[in-house]
């Protein structure tokens, strides 16, 4: 497992790297305004990705895990049938968010171009998102670890070289170019491993089968998503109003390095995910990977709360057009601490078809975020906010966990 785990932790950074590696360069060769308007783009885009993507991924993995050796054409068939559903969903997000643009965006960007861009962008994540989950459930690390590298090189090289040039539409530009480029990669390499591919008949064929799937699995994952995505893109929403430009430069700045110091929990829970539904009946095996999953949360927790509590110390030095407040460090940083942890249960609970609790969880954290809209505010309120609602969400998982084990423990006496 220790040779898995270590692809797993290098995929997870340099493909969430690629963002991170567009909004520091960009934080750096773009002026304030700009790159207020690009994190914009950037964090709505990755809502609506999100919402799009209604647990497409967990739905992909588990199938994977369970089927590719078996049944590689219900594979196929789940791939292309959450596909399908994330692109429609895709279309009626985009539009509802371009819609509601606030001036200061549109006024630099046009209308017309922060629409198409949103657009494209999030219908290239959002189908990466299914390919992805189908790797991990197929253990195609190794080729994963090839798309991630090729496409972080193409990402770094484009944003300074379009940075440089045509300064905020050459970073979008690139940005769309890198993120097409891990698309395809991704893709091609899930179907050459399954050996089939996507087609309206293997849908049409398997329907009732992936219906009856992603409504075990993926729907509650989708209920927690369609509610987190417009929380997110709503509070960058009425922060760029209330807030201004700044301050959601500054807040995706530092929320950009509290996706980096996360992401590798996110990639070893999809991982565990798939050892976890394939390994169900096995429980020194289980019980092995729930210690994992624990030690691994801590540890990793501690290094993205010192991270973030230096990151605005570290962009100061570097001179960077935004200069992100100490106080969104400390606020993310244990927002991280804590995140880090309720990734590991969701993949607990999807391995055991209790997504609800995932749901339930999501809206403990979503209360706070909700409020803080209303009342609206800066970054760092937004900040205070996403914190409260980390707190909230591992008292709820932490509850359901004991209340399970307790169950479990006794129907085993």
């Amino acid at each position: 497992m220790g040779v898995e785990v270590i692809r797993v932790l290098a995929y997870a950074v340099l493909s969430r790297a690629m963002l991170v590696a567009f909004s520091l360069i960009a934080a750096w060769l773009l002026d304030s305004e700009n790159f207020g308007v690009f994190s914009y783009v950037v964090l709505t885009t990755s809502s609506v990705a999100t919402l799009s993507a209604v647990g497409v991924n967990v739905t992909c993995n588990t199938t994977a895990a369970r089927h590719h050796a078996d049944n590689p054409e219900l594979v196929v068939a789940t791939v292309s049938s959450t596909l399908t559903l994330s692109w429609v969903l895709a279309v009626v997000a985009s539009a509802f968010w371009v819609a509601v643009t606030p001036t200061a965006v549109s006024a630099v960007l046009g209308i017309e171009t922060t629409g198409a861009v949103i657009f494209a962008l999030a219908l290239i994540m959002a189908s990466t998102t299914a390919f992805e989950g189908t790797s991990y459930g197929l253990r195609a690390l190794p080729g994963m670890l090839v798309a991630a590298a090729l496409s972080f090189v193409f990402a770094v090289g484009g944003a300074a070289i379009g940075a440089g040039t045509l300064g905020l539409m050459g970073v979008l530009g690139a940005l769309l170019a890198s993120r097409l480029l891990f698309l395809v990669l991704m893709a091609g390499g899930a179907l050459r491993i399954l050996g089939a591919r996507p087609s309206f008949a293997v849908i049409w064929r398997y329907r009732v089968v992936v219906t009856q799937i992603f409504r075990k699995v993926g729907l509650p994952i989708a209920l927690a998503a369609v509610l987190s995505a417009p929380v997110v893109a709503g509070a960058v929403n009425v922060m760029t109003r209330t807030g201004g430009l700044r301050d959601v430069g500054e807040f995706n700045i530092i929320y950009q390095v509290f996706l980096i110091c996360t992401f590798p929990a996110s990639s070893i829970s999809h991982y565990l995910l798939s050892r976890f539904s394939g390994n169900a009946e096995d429980l020194g095996d289980t019980v092995c990977l729930k210690s994992f999953a624990i030690g691994f949360a801590l540890l990793l927790g501690g290094i993205a709360l010192v991270v973030l509590w230096l990151a605005p110390g570290a962009m100061e030095l570097a001179a960077f057009a935004v200069q992100p407040a100490p106080a969104l460090g400390i606020w993310f940083g244990i927002s991280a601490a804590l995140y880090i942890v309720h990734l590991m249960f969701i993949s607990y609970w999807s391995s055991i078809d209790r997504g609800l609790f995932v749901l339930i969880a999501q809206l403990m954290w979503a209360a706070p975020m909700l409020a803080a809209m209303i009342i609206g505010g800066g970054a760092v309120f937004f900040a205070q906010a996403f914190a409260v609602g980390c707190v909230l969400q591992i008292g709820f998982h932490w509850l359901a966990y004991w209340r399970t084990a307790t169950r479990i423990a006794a129907e085993r006496r």
